[in-house]
């Protein structure tokens, strides 16, 4: 064998286009089917408006009407009262309970006076009627609470935070197929010092919930949450909002 001091030969791989693009498909491919990270998904979930909002309990202020009396003269309640459905309602009740709100004395109802005068349907049963009008206030101590980010504040209706939901972290992952992943993340409430008086038992427990990801047109993954679309064959399983609402009824109802 010869060999030759003080030179050295290096050999240079050429590479044509077709093997170039060969391998730039191969690393795409490997990207995209390595699926999205943990700190990724993560991230997407905590900008999801149920974790990136805090829960927030209504109740309703101002001047409350005596339905029943309107109901039974045939006339409409007035539409400046607190829009708030059955369950607002028990809301309303707690807040006084827990001196939050408070009734007052609003005086006579001048509204169903007026209104009952100017109805011939309605004078007959609105004869010798004393109707009296009641207004929901705040008090000192709801004005407290009521500094924390998040609450609202109007003329008939406070909202008060009483929970943020929270992501804890990424348990499982694991592939749907090509373009999908499915993610088990567990999650937590935790509650403010009024969602402990609201609901004790708040936040006592952590849950396991499932988060699909897809990829786009851009080869990104993103979150996929049917929330708005209960037709939506993948709701039941995948909707953020049903699967913690589940949850949270599952563990009032223990």
């Amino acid at each position: 064998m010869r060999m030759i001091l003080g030179s050295r030969t290096r050999l240079k791989p050429r590479l044509n286009n077709r093997t170039t693009l060969l391998l730039l498909s191969v690393l795409l491919f490997a990207g995209c089917s390595s699926g999205p990270s943990k700190p990724d998904m993560e991230a997407q979930l905590n900008k999801h408006p149920l974790f990136a909002e805090p829960l927030t309990w209504y109740v309703c202020l101002g001047s409350v009407y005596n339905e029943a009396l309107y109901e039974q003269s045939f006339l409409r309640t007035p539409h400046d009262e607190c829009p708030c459905s059955e369950v607002a309602r028990g809301v309303d009740s707690k807040a006084q309970q827990l001196g939050l709100t408070a009734l007052t004395d609003g005086g006579p109802d001048t509204t169903f006076i007026d209104e009952c005068s100017h109805s011939p349907s309605a004078s007959r049963l609105c004869s010798g009627v004393k109707p009296t009008l009641s207004k929901v206030a705040l008090t000192d101590k709801g004005r407290q609470y009521l500094h924390a980010a998040g609450s609202i504040v109007k003329d008939n209706e406070a909202a008060f935070v009483v929970a943020h939901y929270q992501v804890l972290r990424i348990m499982e992952v694991h592939r749907e197929g090509p373009d999908s992943v499915v993610a088990s993340f567990e999650w937590q409430q935790r509650p403010t010092e009024l969602g402990r008086l609201f609901e004790p038992t708040m936040g006592l427990h952590t849950h396991i919930a499932k988060a699909l990801f897809r990829l786009n047109e851009q080869k990104e993954w993103m979150l996929v949450s049917p929330d708005q679309n209960s037709s939506d064959p993948h709701y039941r399983e995948f909707s953020i909002y049903s699967q913690i609402l589940e949850a949270i009824d599952k563990e009032r109802n223990k």
